[in-house]
């Protein structure tokens, strides 16, 4: 009874692989869209698909194919990439959503907000921008064999677990609708068949206002925003010698006083890492260790004073100190603190510390 019941399972199984395999062969999955400004209050939309041919015994081989069109909604978009396909195109699986730097200038919130009320499309969205137009992001073949959707989910998803902010539809959604806060999104750029994470896109609300927080200062952000480790960053010591410190563990506090009359913000981050490279640099006597725990700590301090300077001048708060500030302070007034918001004190505390462990020259 037994071996007849396992047969019988076995039977089920390999039939629900038939189905999966005829389904596939009978869609086209798209995972990953991109939009444009098309001029006449129309959008270009790119939809990446990918293609599985028919069974032909052994491994199966997909292709990877792109679909463009114009209309004035990303519904209508869909609905005419399927006028175009021999198959119906099946939006489920999309991972990954590139707004154009144009069409990003003007606003993003209507195509956002079709894509947080589609019941087809997960929560964990990936949404970004791109430099120049983000149709020709997914035309890229890249190398490892990936659909451009994966590879750039991918490439997002690794990042984050290091220097990088997360940056998914929801982090976007809430920074974008929130009072107090900015949204912030990876831009991206083609360079070849690969794609490269340019820096931090700095939006007013949902419209990008054409700056960005380089990739190499992503390190900066993050430790002003959240706790964090397995951030990388190199520091220059002087001359020709260089350092890199790995953080292993890090906390932030803003600290808001007078938040409704003369506003001050204090910013305390503590870092805790190790040196995984130090050159020509002998770092293994404390006293050194001490002196270098001071300088890490003094360009950190400049480099995120200089970021926050940015985002008063431009008026933007990707870091959401309005936000802390309305917790922290009774009968709150946020269209008073948004018209000091420029011009307050902020000021910025690091305190490193520098484990032995790991050092290496």
């Amino acid at each position: 009874m037994a071996r007849r019941s396992c047969i019988f399972l076995c039977f089920l199984l390999l039939c629900g692989c038939g189905v999966e395999s005829k389904i596939l062969e009978d869609i086209q999955l798209s995972r990953a869209a991109a939009y444009d400004a098309a001029g006449d209050h129309k959008i270009k939309g790119t939809l990446a698909v990918t293609i599985t041919p028919p069974g032909q015994g052994g491994e199966v081989q997909t292709r990877n194919d792109v679909f463009v069109t114009s209309a004035h909604t990303g519904k209508t978009l869909r609905q005419l990439a399927q006028a175009e396909s021999p198959k119906p195109i099946l939006t489920g699986k999309v991972g990954v959503v590139l707004y154009g730097e144009e069409l990003a200038k003007q606003g993003i919130s209507p195509y956002v907000d079709g894509l947080r009320r589609d019941p087809s499309i997960g929560r964990d969205l990936y949404v970004a921008l791109a430099e120049g137009e983000a149709g020709d992001i997914l035309t890229v073949r890249p190398s490892m064999g990936e659909d451009p959707g994966s590879y750039i989910r991918h490439l997002l998803a690794q990042n984050e677990k290091g220097n990088f902010p997360e940056t998914d539809l929801q982090e976007f959604l809430y920074h974008d609708k929130g009072e107090g806060m900015d949204a912030i999104l990876p831009l991206l750029k083609r360079k070849g068949n690969h794609i490269r994470i340019q820096g931090i896109a700095l939006l007013k609300k949902d419209k990008y206002i054409g700056k960005y927080i380089p990739y190499n200062q992503a390190f900066i952000y993050k430790m002003l925003d959240e706790p964090f480790k397995r951030g990388i960053y190199e520091f220059h010591i002087k001359k020709d010698i260089y350092v890199t410190f790995q953080s292993i563990a890090s906390s932030v506090h803003y600290s808001i006083t007078d938040g409704n009359t003369h506003p001050k913000v204090d910013i305390l981050v503590k870092l805790k890492g190790r040196i995984v490279e130090s050159g020509q640099l002998k770092i293994h006597d404390p006293r050194m260790l001490k002196k270098l725990e001071q300088h890490v700590s003094e360009i950190t301090k400049k480099q995120a004073q200089a970021m926050i300077e940015l985002f008063q001048k431009e008026h933007v708060d990707p870091l959401g100190i309005g936000d802390h500030a309305r917790s922290q302070t009774r009968g709150f007034n946020m269209q008073r603190w948004d018209r000091q918001y420029s011009t307050m004190p902020i000021s910025v505390h690091v305190d490193v510390n520098i484990l032995e462990s790991g050092i290496t020259e």
